[in-house]
């Protein structure tokens, strides 16, 4: 009895996000690691259940019959087909929307705020949260219209009778959606939610555009996406396709890590520029959906007639595609958190290279732990299940072997900022 009392405050621990031990009881890298594993490890949870849950609305419209009344409904109230699947479609999400805000509004404002990391308050949260619902009714009602023109009346083929037939058609216009989201994501998507300028001149803009530079990038754009009055998370991404690329820099982060820090960061995030991971990426992707896609449309023939389904090209089926989808890619998350993680790698292999101050790595990898509450060694399940990038101690494992191969000393675990040393000739 005693021990099942013990895993259940264990539990609590977690996923509510108490602390085993009163604050001032333990030491500070203890109330560090427990308030990240409080914060990972119970967002994971209810991230897991929230997903759990849209599978279960998504069963329910395709099991009940909800989507063929759906279909019924919009054939009778209008009359041209693509206006009935945008109405369809902006139905269905908005349901699924509905169904699922609970799980957004806990995890995405009071667990952020409880932890300390949201900023704004709740109506700046809630605008956000409908321009987020507006963009993605819009998007992917465009994307449904489109599918199923080419499904169903595409000159010059004509409606799909073969389920290959079925997922090659979708798979084409998937993958040029997704190259077109990526592209006019960082001009016209992003700017919904945060204020992007240019990196003003200053000495680490210069000391970047050396960097890029030396490294061989031609001129591109570094914005700074002013993040802080939002959120106190910390990052930096490459984003952009087809002349949208350019570096992004929260502006947290900035005022988080030392200037050898921020260039190391810079480094890693050149390094998937030079490597082509997002063009790496978005094919990899495309391959996977196609698999993904050609097995749904597969289970989808043989399901469909038992649902009140009319063929491939009936858009009552698009919850079933939905389902069937989503659910693969859960399950296989592990494979493709893999090969993020391999990316990943590969960046900070090429950012350590490329940096003036590899060791800087170290210390900004250390930081994660009290600036964005990251565990640094979490269990490994996680990191095979949920992780897609390498864990901080991995990273930081990799970053001391590189300084010991280098004769580049390691700045000790109470190392506050590093003087910066003199530049170093770029690697052939």
């Amino acid at each position: 009895m005693r021990k099942l009392g013990q895993h259940a405050w264990r539990l609590a621990v977690t996923l509510l996000g108490i602390s085993a031990l009163p604050l001032w009881a333990q030491p500070s890298r203890a109330v560090e690691l427990a308030r990240a594993r409080q914060y990972w490890y119970g967002g994971l949870f209810w991230g897991v259940v929230a997903q759990l849950w849209m599978f279960a609305v998504l069963f329910w419209m395709v099991r009940s019959g909800w989507a063929v009344r759906l279909r019924d409904w919009a054939e009778r109230r209008l009359r041209r087909r693509w206006s009935g699947i945008a109405a369809f479609t902006a139905v269905a999400l908005t349901v699924l929307a509905v169904a699922e805000f609970p799980f957004s509004v806990y995890l995405g404002f009071f667990r952020e705020r409880s932890f300390g990391f949201e900023r704004q308050g709740m109506v700046g949260w809630l605008s956000d949260w409908g321009k987020s619902y507006g963009v993605e009714v819009f998007a992917v009602a465009l994307a449904a219209v489109l599918l199923y023109w080419v499904l169903g009346r595409g000159r010059p083929w004509g409606a799909a009778r073969h389920w290959s037939t079925a997922a090659l058609r979708a798979w084409v216009p998937c993958v040029a959606l997704m190259v077109l989201a990526v592209a006019i994501e960082p001009v016209f998507i992003a700017p919904l939610f945060y204020r992007y300028t240019r990196m003003r001149p200053s000495p680490l803009r210069t000391e970047l555009l050396q960097m890029a530079h030396r490294a061989g990038i031609p001129a591109i754009a570094i914005y700074i996406q002013h993040s802080g009055r939002i959120s106190s998370h910390t990052n930096a991404y490459v984003v952009g396709l087809l002349g949208t690329e350019r570096i992004v820099i929260y502006s947290t982060l900035l005022r988080a890590d030392t200037p050898a820090e921020v260039e190391f960061v810079m480094a890693h995030e050149m390094g998937h520029y030079v490597m082509h991971h997002i063009w790496i990426g978005t094919l990899f992707g495309a391959a996977v959906l196609l698999g993904f896609l050609f097995l749904s449309f597969w289970l989808y023939g043989r399901w469909a007639p038992g649902l009140g389904y009319r063929g491939l090209a009936d858009v009552a089926g698009l919850p079933l595609i939905a389902l069937l989808l989503s659910g693969m890619f859960f399950l296989a998350a592990p494979g493709i958190n893999a090969f993020s993680r391999y990316l990943e790698h590969q960046a900070d292999a090429y950012g350590l290279r490329h940096c003036p101050d590899p060791a800087a790595a170290i210390t900004g990898f250390r930081k994660d732990l009290r600036t964005d509450l990251i565990d640094p060694n979490p269990p490994r399940w996680i990191v095979w299940w949920f992780f897609n990038h390498p864990t901080d101690a991995q990273r930081i494992a990799y970053a001391k072997r590189y300084c010991r191969r280098h004769g580049i000393p390691i700045p000790p675990r109470t190392a506050a900022v590093r003087p910066k040393p003199a530049p170093r000739s770029p690697p052939s």
